[in-house]
């Protein structure tokens, strides 16, 4: 600091670098190298602190668009800026908004597979099997039942367990499986409420 006056102070000397800097083709491969290496050293820093950060030492013609045509093309600067895409939801079905009957109305699906143990205690025979989970679409209560496999018969008897502990659904959907689709017209009969009009299986 050279001078002081009450309330205003004066830089005494500044840098010759900046004083007289460098005139550089904003074009020129040699200027994009070293706008690169000072975009790096600034930790992937913007076109206004990367611009204020060269002009310390260098004169860059056309400056804004030569350090923009480095940050644009940046993985690391695009990953960073880009917008957060929003999730398109799908309507749901007007069984999940109208109060009803537990198990009236509901869906299917299977998980698994587990493998479970039968037979003698000291040599027992290890099966592959699957839980199907039925799900009330009113208010989400959750019955599971064991599957012996992938049949449409082991569907089948999955289903008359099912409407034997619970009750006899008017709908069931489910993801349009072999093993689902097989018994549609045989699995309608235990489907079938006091209203044939109204029955309806989504399987």
């Amino acid at each position: 600091m050279r001078e002081s006056h009450a309330k205003y102070v004066r830089v005494g000397r500044s840098a010759y670098s900046s004083q007289h800097p460098l005139i550089l083709s904003g074009k020129h491969p040699v200027t994009k190298v070293m706008i690169h290496f000072e975009h790096l050293r600034l930790l992937y820093a913007g076109p206004t602190l990367l611009a204020c950060s060269l002009n310390h030492h260098f004169y860059i013609l056309r400056e804004r668009k030569a350090i923009q045509s480095i940050t644009r093309s940046c993985v690391i600067c695009r990953c960073t800026s880009a917008k957060l895409q929003h999730q398109m939801l799908g309507q749901l079905p007007i069984e999940r908004l109208t109060p009803d009957l537990v198990f009236d109305e509901g869906g299917v699906e299977y998980a698994g597979p587990f493998y479970i143990k039968y037979g003698h205690v000291r040599k027992p025979t290890v099966i592959k099997t699957y839980a199907s989970v039925m799900v009330s679409l009113s208010v989400k209560a959750v019955h599971l039942e064991l599957v012996s496999d992938l049949t449409a018969e082991a569907f089948l008897a999955c289903l008359r367990r099912f409407i034997s502990r619970q009750r006899k659904p008017t709908l069931i959907r489910s993801d349009h499986g072999t093993n689902f689709v097989g018994q549609l017209g045989r699995s309608k009969t235990y489907c079938i409420s006091e209203n044939p009009e109204v029955t309806r299986c989504y399987l």
